[in-house]
C-alpha cells in the first residue's frame, strides 16, 4: 500500500507524464502575523482530547489565557474558555501580531506541563495548534464577536457544563466577568 503522500502525489501526475508533478502538501495553517489588528483565534487540544474537563482545569486555562494575553499586550474583546478548545477575539499591541505565536506557544507549554503533572503523564501532547484570522471589515468582526459569545450555547457540553457550577467560562471585556 503506497503512503498517504504517494498517494496524493500520484492523483498529480499528468497521463502523458512519466514523472509525478511535485506539489506544495500544507500541514498546518500559515500564520502571516506581521499588521497590527483584531483578530479571532481558536487552539484545540491534539485529538480533541477533553483535557480541561473539571472546574479546576478550566479554571488555570482560563487564568492562564487572561494571564499571557495581558503579559503580551493584546486586549481581548470575548473569549470562551472549553475542555477541549478556546476562542478569543482580540486586538493586537500596537506594534503588530508578531507575537502570537510566542504567547500561545508560553499558554501551551505551561498548560501542558500542568495538566500532565496533575495526570502523570509526563510528555503528553496536550496542544494541537491555533488558527487565527485577521478581522478587517465591521460585519466579520461582529459574526466572530457573536460566534464567541454564542458558540457555548451551541456545543454538546453546554448542558454538562452548566450543571457544574463555574465551569463555563465566556468573557466580555466590557464587564471583565465571567458568566457561569
Amino acid at each position: 500500500m503506497r503512503r498517504q503522500s504517494e498517494a496524493a502525489t500520484a492523483l498529480w501526475m499528468d497521463s502523458e507524464m512519466s514523472v509525478p508533478q511535485k506539489i506544495t502538501w500544507p500541514h498546518a495553517p500559515l500564520h502571516q502575523l506581521s499588521a497590527r489588528g483584531t483578530y479571532i483565534v481558536t487552539a484545540g487540544t491534539y485529538q480533541k482530547a477533553h483535557h480541561f474537563r473539571e472546574r479546576k482545569r478550566l479554571d488555570v486555562l482560563h487564568r492562564g489565557l487572561l494571564s499571557v494575553t495581558q503579559e503580551f499586550g493584546w486586549g481581548l474583546e470575548a473569549w470562551a474558555v472549553f475542555s477541549n478548545h478556546y476562542h478569543f477575539v482580540g486586538h493586537s499591541p500596537d506594534e503588530g501580531a508578531d507575537n502570537l505565536a510566542r504567547m500561545l506557544g508560553l499558554l501551551h507549554e505551561k498548560t501542558a506541563k500542568w495538566i500532565n503533572k496533575v495526570d502523570n503523564s509526563a510528555g503528553r501532547e496536550i496542544w494541537h495548534n491555533f488558527r487565527e484570522t485577521k478581522l478587517t471589515h465591521k460585519n466579520s468582526y461582529l459574526a466572530r464577536l457573536n460566534y464567541v459569545h454564542q458558540n457555548p450555547e451551541n456545543t454538546d457540553w453546554f448542558t454538562l457544563l452548566i450543571s457544574i457550577p463555574g465551569a463555563l467560562l465566556v468573557g466580555l471585556s466590557e464587564r471583565r466577568d465571567l458568566r457561569r
